[in-house]
């Protein structure tokens, strides 16, 4: 039944033009929720907002990464949900919350 849906889901979106990875992404984007935690958006790095950045590691990251390709509620945060393809090429110096993320978008190169 499961599978059944997941096809449904994905012929649906296909119809409409909707990517679902996208629409994914931009739920699992922006700033911390309120439960402190961030979203892992699936098996996949890059558009996977799932590294917890907070204090003086996210003032470098924000240094070292492309600040300008993330949506301007993360501007003035104290903690952000940021994607783990920009914190592992852009930043590469760990630091920060990896808990949310799963195991294959960690092992993830794509």
């Amino acid at each position: 039944m499961q599978y059944l849906t997941l096809v449904l889901l994905l012929a649906a979106s296909f119809a409409s033009g909707t990517n679902v990875r996208t629409e994914t992404m931009k739920k699992a984007g922006g700033v911390v929720p309120t439960n402190g935690r961030c979203l892992n958006a699936g098996s996949f790095a890059d558009g996977n907002h799932c590294v917890k950045l907070t204090g003086e590691t996210l003032k470098q990251f924000n240094q070292h990464a492309e600040i300008a390709s993330y949506d301007s509620t993360y501007v003035g945060q104290e903690e952000w949900c940021v994607c783990l393809h920009d914190y592992i090429t852009m930043w590469g110096k760990g630091g920060g919350d990896e808990s949310a993320c799963s195991a294959a978008a960690l092992a993830s190169s794509e």
